[in-house]
């Protein structure tokens, strides 16, 4: 093939970050037998995905270690065309990498928050929609946009890692616990509806029906009863309002809310809108009461500006604020 055929070939976005993931995985776990055979599968799946194991591989050794570290700097050159990976050097590689221990770091964490080894290391995710996954033993589990979980059932026992987003889980009667691990400790429960939030720094739980236990890594446990939202940290568990924002309506395709501050109403549609979604500081404290379709963006943003006496700029398609309206 000429290099000029070669370079025509374009790799989608995708396709490359499940390669680097693949890469990381079985850097990571020895090339164990169970690993290659996935791998291997993953290629054979679509040209693309072997063409661009191909290109990652034919990096040279030190490239390959920053590949490992940095899925962002090989995201960038695996697409790039053939001749270009050939012009490459190491000293390339490792100036525009940084060389440095927090700039793998911060990368490495980059990957994470984005997503990036989701397919991999996930049983289920999600992108831009909601999605229903019906379990093995019967029980019911929402995954809500941009969410993923793991998933692990034996003879013994049932079990979820919430590795990243909300899902909201109706767990049917088993004789087997139904254990949900986050980062801030595992919480089990033999029969019971609930939603779960995972964010930087703690998990947000709300029981629908039924009992759900905490039981957190640094030590303290806590019953959680049908009907409390409760804040899990590191250290406690704390109760929040249960009557002002109703966590599960999501899965309804709803917001439903009972006097929230405007600011806190934009911050949880912002999880649903892309761009950037803000109010001008004399109206975050308006309370707003109400339900709205999460289908309609625009006519929940109409409808607010209309009940704060504001105006919508549009500055872009992406950056919206709500604006008092003047008074002549």
């Amino acid at each position: 093939m000429s290099s000029s055929q070669r370079t025509s070939v374009a790799i989608p976005e995708e396709v490359v970050r499940q390669a680097i993931a693949w890469r990381i995985k079985l850097e990571s776990r020895g090339q164990d037998g169970a690993t290659l055979q996935a791998c291997e599968r993953w290629r054979l799946a679509q040209p693309e995905n072997e063409l661009a194991w191909q290109r990652l591989c034919n990096l040279d050794s030190t490239f390959n270690k920053v590949a490992q570290a940095a899925p962002t700097l090989a995201k960038q050159t695996i697409m790039e065309t053939d001749t270009e990976l050939e012009s490459l050097s190491r000293r390339q590689a490792l100036k525009n990498m940084g060389g440095s221990l927090c700039g793998i770091l911060a990368v490495s964490w980059l990957s994470y928050e984005q997503g990036w080894l989701d397919p991999v290391y996930a049983d289920h995710v999600t992108d831009g929609s909601k999605a229903l996954v019906k379990l093995a033993d019967s029980s019911q589990l929402w995954l809500n946009q941009h969410s993923s979980v793991q998933v692990e059932f034996t003879d013994t026992k049932r079990a979820i890692k919430a590795a990243r987003g909300e899902i909201h889980l109706t767990a049917a009667s088993d004789h087997r616990p139904f254990e949900v691990t986050v980062s801030q400790g595992v919480l089990k429960t033999q029969q019971a509806t609930f939603n779960l939030r995972e964010e930087d720094d703690y998990s947000l739980l709300q029981v629908d029906d039924g009992e759900v236990w905490m039981y957190a890594n640094s030590g303290y446990s806590r019953q959680i009863s049908a009907g409390e939202v409760v804040k899990l940290a590191d250290l406690a568990a704390n109760s929040m309002n249960a009557e002002r924002f109703d966590y599960s309506a999501w899965v309804d395709g709803v917001f439903s809310v009972r006097d929230i501050p405007l600011k806190t109403l934009l911050l949880e549609l912002s999880r649903y809108r892309t761009g950037l979604l803000r109010s001008e500081p004399t109206l975050e404290n308006h309370l707003i009461s109400g339900v709205f379709q999460l289908n309609d963006h625009d006519l929940i943003l109409k409808t607010l500006a209309r009940t704060v006496g504001a105006e919508l700029q549009y500055r872009t398609r992406y950056w919206v604020q709500l604006k008092a309206k003047s008074i002549a």
